[in-house]
């Protein structure tokens, strides 16, 4: 996230070839080459996935959600500034990797909007619709789905972390300042491994739960800037900072980086804020455009 949030696309299709494909055996990158670039944005802050290649990009400056093809094309925008039903208030985070859903954190209507695949408005979460009643107020930041189709939201105002079940249900909370070890200083991301790990980016640490909310470790990173996004595979962390966009292994061992000095064709005049990837392609999101880099052994 970026202010008060990007949050990464939940990369549904990001497998552990990206890092072995990104980067050599001593951990410097292959070439990464810009194809394209697509968008025009007013202050994009998040990009997510579904299962198709579809795109999403959650535009805050226009309060915007919009759909492109895997090819870049618009298919859809919805959204503009308000409290309606599809309508936002500088949202922080989009989530489209589940096969059926999208979510989008709301986050100054202080909800969360639930949408099908054509964006059709399926269900709000707002304190008088969660159930069972929420303590404190709801502030949601950031949110991520497990391949279970468990959702879990960054609650600000707590701190803490809200696991609901698939028929939507508030299952537990988590993370909050009697958590110990596990307790949340500044979460702004969250990501679900496939087999179920809870990674939160707080500050500059990922604080690692399972899906029964116990805690399980902090792994510390090394960017200077602070980290503003993070997405997950089985054994690696997707770290997205202004700069760069980092992997590490699951036990916090830095595998590589991706820099805009090492994408040939980019300029590097604008921060990075989010990143979606295959085994080839690097979808990278910045304050205006989405730019897709293909990446080729040298």
């Amino acid at each position: 996230m970026y202010g008060l949030g990007v949050s990464k696309r939940r990369i549904f299709f990001f497998g552990i070839c990206f890092a072995a494909f990104c980067f050599h055996a001593d951990g410097q990158p292959n070439t990464a080459v810009v194809d394209r670039t697509f968008g025009e944005f007013a202050n994009a802050i998040s990009l997510s996935a579904n299962a198709a290649g579809e795109l999403f990009v959650l535009d805050a400056g226009k309060n915007e959600l919009l759909k492109f093809s895997p090819k870049g094309e618009l298919l859809k925008t919805i959204g503009g500034r308000g409290w309606g039903d599809l309508e936002f208030d500088s949202p922080t985070d989009v989530c489209a990797n589940f096969a059926l859903d999208i979510y989008v954190a709301d986050y100054n209507n202080r909800r969360l909007q639930r949408f099908d695949r054509k964006m059709n408005l399926v269900q709000t979460f707002a304190m008088n619709t969660i159930m069972p009643p929420l303590s404190g107020a709801f502030y949601p930041r950031a949110c991520a789905l497990s391949s279970q189709g468990e959702l879990f939201v960054v609650e600000l105002d707590g701190r803490r972390i809200l696991k609901f079940t698939p028929a939507q249900q508030l299952e537990r909370e988590f993370g909050s300042f009697n958590a110990g070890a596990g307790a949340l200083l500044d979460p702004h991301d969250i990501a679900v491994t496939p087999e179920g790990r809870v990674l939160v980016l707080d500050g500059h640490r990922v604080v690692e739960f399972d899906t029964f909310a116990n805690y399980i470790a902090s792994i510390s990173l090394d960017s200077l800037s602070i980290p503003i996004s993070i997405s997950a595979t089985s054994n690696s962390m997707l770290v997205v900072d202004p700069q760069r966009i980092a992997v590490y292994s699951s036990d916090g061992t830095k595998r590589g980086e991706v820099t805009a000095g090492s994408i040939v064709g980019f300029e590097g005049k604008e921060e990075f804020r989010d990143a979606v990837a295959t085994s080839t392609t690097l979808y990278i999101l910045t304050l205006h455009t989405v730019i897709v880099a293909k990446f080729s052994t040298r």
